[in-house]
């Protein structure tokens, strides 16, 4: 796994989060999720600025992105 992937997710791993948390991933090409993201927000789903910088996957040329949110209370 790569290491900034692997960090990411040890940092949100812990219990609590996952009681709290939701984390919705995007994988696949730089440009597609990119697009993906802009598709979202266009429909109002979730803010450009909300996922995590695309990060390298360990398959040439693919990317992913993450939106995490908190369970409405």
């Amino acid at each position: 796994m790569n290491y900034s992937i692997q960090r990411l997710l040890e940092s949100t791993n812990s219990y609590e989060f996952a009681q709290d948390r939701l984390r919705i991933l995007i994988i696949s090409s730089a440009e597609w999720t990119t697009e993906t993201i802009h598709t979202l927000h266009a429909l109002r789903f979730a803010e450009v600025g909300e996922w995590s910088p695309p990060l390298p996957t360990q398959i040439s040329g693919e990317v992913m992105s993450i939106l995490t949110r908190s369970r409405p209370r």
